[in-house]
């Protein structure tokens, strides 16, 4: 299938408390930057396709563009363009599977900066991308002890609470990222016979992320990490839903959230 949207966008914080988010770092709770005041004006067109017929195996294809300008009563000139291109392979094996994430990001801007909710997020899903759900868009509706992550453009797991001067996440004008997961579809029959039923539905990943970074606030010009989660099935109203858990175990930059 193909898809095709163009629209307008008018967007504006009315109250600057809404602007900051909390996170829970561990050893303190911190109020991090999400959104800049200021009028967002922004015409977008965005395509999506999942046509088999021409991408192979399960794959998907997520091109947007977003445009604002002064010429429409914006306060921000800028050019935001993403690509996102996703595969999934299944071996003879069947019980593995592999999926394969790009992302490629650019923004272009002239004499005027950036809105940190329309850059490019190196590790979760930026302003915009969270405002699509209802538990995620407000202060508080998620608990700040909560690390729930929301796969963004970087989607480098790890680097969550990695943040810039204690309260600006991890952000980027360009951006150049590979997610590659190795999913292991039936890991209950390793386990003994008893626990086989309660753990069905249940897959083990194995886990890389790297990517490359420009027009960021951090010195280093590559992140990489890796690690291994678990991915639930069940049906819940209906549908079948899916919760992940991953563990870091390792980062290329541990200590990235103390430089300036």
């Amino acid at each position: 299938t193909d898809d095709f949207r163009l629209g307008f966008v008018h967007q504006k914080i009315i109250e600057e408390q809404y602007g900051y988010r909390k996170i829970d770092t561990g050893d303190r709770t911190v109020a991090i930057r999400d959104w800049d005041p200021g009028d967002i004006n922004k015409f977008y067109f965005s395509y999506t396709s999942n046509y088999n017929r021409w991408l192979p195996w399960l794959s998907s294809l997520d091109f947007t563009s977003e445009l604002s300008s002064k010429a429409w009563n914006s306060d921000f000139d800028f050019v935001r363009l993403a690509l996102k291109y996703q595969l999934q392979l299944a071996p003879r094996t069947k019980c593995w599977r592999i999926i394969f994430r790009n992302f490629l990001g650019y923004l272009h801007h002239e004499n005027s900066r950036v809105p940190i909710q329309s850059q490019f997020w190196l590790a979760e899903g930026n302003p915009n991308q969270r405002f699509k759900y209802y538990y995620l868009r407000s202060p508080g509706s998620m608990p700040a002890w909560l690390p729930y992550h929301l796969p963004g453009d970087g989607n480098l797991r790890g680097y969550f609470n990695k943040l810039i001067s204690g309260t600006l996440p991890l952000t980027a004008n360009q951006i150049a990222t590979a997610n590659i997961e190795f999913v292991h579809r039936n890991v209950h029959n390793l386990l003994p016979k008893f626990f086989r039923k309660q753990f069905s539905g249940i897959n083990f990943c194995l886990f890389f992320d790297g990517g490359g970074f420009w027009g960021s606030q951090i010195t280093e010009k590559a992140l990489l990490d890796a690690g291994f989660g678990f991915r639930f099935y069940r049906q819940i109203l209906g549908r079948e839903r899916q919760l992940r858990i991953d563990f870091p175990l390792w980062l290329s930059h541990p200590n990235i959230d103390n430089q300036a």
